[in-house]
């Protein structure tokens, strides 16, 4: 190959990678096939096109880029490298190991390569194996920071933990606590003791949690983390003087008012237990509906908890609930599994004379719709609260605000809140349930008195497939999405991004539906507009997730079915948002059966 023509792919390869990075697949696609139908066999043309193929979910595809690279250079290590890693997203991790290896002959030690091998064998249950590997990373690459972040990540809890925790105080000393390494293994253990907080060992977590500020002295994070640990541990006073450190730390000011807080202990006589007649053996509590009001209480936005004025916590999630591990946010709240609360009552609140009612909201639809927007029914006929003002969070986007007309509550009404607020009379309608989806029955009736009745009403007779699509870079996204899409339109199926239709249209559509099918998220909330006999098939991975959709068409009388996935981790996000690789045996299978 001439230079210039080097040059000219050069060049058009930079280009191509650059629309990648853009989103830009059309004009990617373009350059690629260009170059590849005068030399189909240019290797790194063959790398960008797998990796374009990759971004788009056609994993597929990818992998035949990828192994035509490899034809063209059997000695390249990337190219096995890369087969190993959409292989592993392909659900074939048994070949990924192999593969990563074939990497290693080729091309020798590679920190990249022993991190591809050491997530392959993570992700097959071989914790013990996966950290070996991660150790020989950092043996041959003793100053990367990647290197010692795959040790931290793949270290089993426990005693491994605490060796981890003392290579991280040596890497300190070696690299200095200002030193990029320094910052990441702060980060690496710093997400390590959050998890043993959350998973009950807060003794192994303090243990970790305290050398973090040898790392990031100073840092307002590294004392909240030790303050969740101490609180989980019971050393109230400790965890206070942690989190006031934490507030100096990441504010200007003088040390806010920390208080340990009781918690509303909840009454039995206002529980009710909720059974789907479909399936006895699926059973949850759910709070009596109830209004009250609270004087000179503050409203803390961030999650909408109430403090009052004699130091109680009012929220749903906390009042009402089995408490979680930890529920807390940066603002105020401090809980342990005990049961303890440690909260902090903002220093300047805005101030709002009057009554007011305390909603919710957030950027959430199935949250809005089904958690705050279940404390509707609690006031809405109430005709002492029929010009009170409605508290609702500054995020909340307007689409969902234009629900509130539906359920008869003039938008003129609402209020948003961006900063803690002190209310002279605040009133609190409980939700019909805990935050969280298990949603009470009678609350579903009332969306549906309001909502779906009358659009279902007037839809034409259902028909319709609907594939609800999710975009490629959020979470539980599907790496062969362009594989399903095209076995989905032979079944006759529409591909639907929710997202991009107005919340009323979003309705009339679902109410046409005879079969709904997509990933768990907030567009499968529509299948409460879809007619009797509409068959939802929700695509999960093996990660917990919540049954929140299982919930709503089972007391919908929906036929529900669920596909399990592999889960395909994706270091940004956590592992139940991690995206999923759908068996299209699996689904032809189901598909079969409609």
């Amino acid at each position: 190959m001439a230079g210039a023509e080097r040059q000219t792919i050069d060049a058009a390869l930079a280009n191509a990678k650059s629309a990648i990075d853009r989103q830009d697949y059309a004009a990617a696609g373009a350059i690629l096939r260009t170059i590849l139908s005068q030399h189909p066999f240019h290797e790194r043309t063959l790398h960008v096109a797998g990796f374009y193929f990759q971004q788009r979910g056609q994993n597929e595809r990818a992998r035949s880029a990828y192994r035509a690279a490899n034809l063209a250079n059997p000695a390249s290590w990337i190219a096995w490298s890369n087969l190993g890693v959409v292989e592993r997203r392909l659900g074939r991790g048994h070949i990924a190991p192999i593969l990563h290896r074939r990497a290693l002959l080729a091309g020798g030690p590679r920190l990249a390569v022993y991190r591809n091998l050491a997530n392959a064998i993570l992700e097959s249950g071989s914790p013990a194996r996966a950290y070996r590997l991660s150790r020989m990373a950092a043996c041959f690459a003793p100053g990367s920071e990647e290197a010692y972040l795959g040790l931290a990540e793949s270290t089993p809890v426990g005693s491994e933990a605490r060796r981890i925790g003392s290579l991280a105080a040596r890497l300190m000393v070696i690299a200095g606590s200002t030193s990029i390494l320094a910052g990441s293994m702060f980060k690496s253990f710093g997400r390590l003791a959050v998890s043993l907080i959350e998973t009950g060992t807060s003794g192994e977590a303090f243990s970790l949690a305290h050398r973090l500020p040898l790392l990031a002295p100073g840092d307002a994070e590294t004392e909240l983390t030790l303050a969740r640990a101490l609180l989980e541990d019971g050393r109230i006073e400790d965890a206070t003087r942690h989190c006031q450190r934490s507030f100096v730390a990441g504010r200007t000011g003088t040390i806010p008012d920390l208080r340990y807080l009781r918690k509303l202990e909840p009454n039995s006589r206002d529980f009710e237990t909720v059974t789907i007649a479909s399936d006895p053996t699926f059973a949850y509590p759910v709070h009596a509906p109830s209004l009250a009001y609270a004087d000179n209480a503050c409203l803390m936005v961030e999650n909408f908890t109430v403090i009052t004025k004699d130091g109680s916590i009012g929220l749903d999630g906390l009042t009402y609930s089995t408490p979680k591990p930890v529920n807390y946010s940066r603002n105020v709240v401090l809980m342990s599994r005990a049961g303890h609360v440690l909260a902090q009552p903002p220093e300047t609140p805005d101030h709002l004379a009057g009554e007011a009612i305390a909603l919710g909201g957030g950027s959430n639809y199935f949250h809005w719709l089904i958690d705050w927007l279940s404390k509707v029914p609690q006031f809405a006929d109430n005709p002492d609260l029929a010009d009170t003002p409605i508290l609702v969070a500054a995020d909340t986007p307007e689409p969902f605000l234009d629900l509130l007309p539906l359920l008869g509550l003039d938008r003129g009404r609402v209020r948003l809140v961006a900063h803690d607020t002190q209310c002279e009379r605040l009133w609190l309608p409980s939700m019909s349930h805990s935050k969280g989806g298990f949603v009470a029955p009678n609350h579903l009736q009332y969306l549906e008195d309001r909502l779906f009745s009358a659009i279902r009403n007037r839809a034409k007779p259902a028909g319709r497939r609907l594939f609800l699509s999710r975009q490629p870079n959020g979470s539980r996204a599907l790496v062969n999405a362009g594989d399903v899409e095209e076995l989905l339109t032979r079944y006759g199926f529409e591909i639907l991004d929710p997202g991009d239709l107005p919340i009323p249209k979003q309705f009339e559509i679902f109410a046409e539906a005879t079969v709904i099918l997509g990933a768990h998220g907030a567009g499968l909330t529509n299948i409460l507009a879809a007619p009797a006999g509409c068959f939802v098939i929700e695509l999960r991975h093996q990660e917990t997730l919540p049954p929140y959709f299982r919930i709503l068409a089972q007391l919908r009388g929906l036929t529900y079915r669920s596909i399990t996935c592999d889960r395909v981790p994706n270091p940004r996000l956590a592992p139940r948002h991690a995206n999923m690789f759908v068996p299209l045996d699996t689904l032809r299978a189901v598909l079969e059966t409609l």
